[in-house]
């Protein structure tokens, strides 16, 4: 079957417009996919979701549970947790990280090395950082990294807690989990919390790939994805 597939580039990532003014936060990304998901008149698809795509994803999923025919799940989450690595927490510091993110783009260049276990060719690596060349293009990147809920006083942790909260609404759902089980950021503790969610679902773990699993084991996911889908044809 041939698919048709929309990959979205969020607002301020990619080469998507970064405006100054967007309310960069959960609730607003995902009623920002369901808009455009209405523009498209999509009904029934197939999610797959990544890293911030998971909780923006199934925010969308747990709005919409009867318009999602599967679920494949990557390196990501969409619960709350009290784990979040040193390193992404020197990115949150008040004034310095900011700075840093926005005025040496120091999130996006250090994941070009850290978050890739067989590392990135030079062209690869100019790709993700092309789209944020200037302090202000790196808006999004810098609400990413404050908007992740670690206390219940966050703006995003009712959101997300609600979102957590209605992921049984999914369990139906045939979900297939591929994982790269060397990312330094969502370990294996995370991959673990979706099979807590989804006790069905068919787990794919890489176990020489880091957080860019889709760079690390491209071939591998790829098939694991067709495959999935070609059992699970929409409806």
């Amino acid at each position: 079957p041939m698919y048709r597939c929309l990959v979205p580039d969020h607002i301020g990532c990619g080469l998507s417009d970064k405006p100054q003014d967007y309310l960069y936060c959960l609730q607003q990304r995902v009623n920002t996919i369901l808009d455009w998901l209405t523009d498209l008149r999509i009904g029934h698809f197939h999610l797959v979701v990544h890293d911030w795509g998971g909780a923006i994803g199934m925010g969308v999923a747990t709005h919409w549970p009867a318009s999602v025919q599967t679920l494949t799940i990557l390196n990501s989450a969409a619960f709350l947790s009290d784990k979040i690595p040193f390193r992404i927490e020197l990115c949150r510091l008040p004034w310095l990280g900011s700075w840093a993110v926005r005025h040496l783009n120091l999130f996006a260049r250090a994941a070009t090395w850290m978050a890739s276990t067989q590392g990135l060719s030079e062209q690869v690596k100019q790709g993700y950082l092309y789209p944020y060349k200037t302090p202000q293009s790196r808006i999004a990147i810098d609400a990413f990294v404050r908007d992740i809920p670690m206390v219940p006083e966050h703006p995003s942790y009712e959101f997300l807690k609600q979102i957590q909260d209605s992921l049984w609404l999914l369990e139906q759902k045939p979900c297939l989990l591929a994982w790269g089980m060397k990312d330094f950021c969502f370990t294996p503790e995370f991959l673990s919390m979706w099979r807590n969610y989804f006790p069905g679902a068919k787990v794919c773990c890489f176990e020489d790939a880091g957080h860019y699993v889709l760079e690390d084991a491209t071939e591998e996911v790829n098939l694991n994805i067709r495959q999935f889908l070609l059992k699970n044809p929409l409806t």
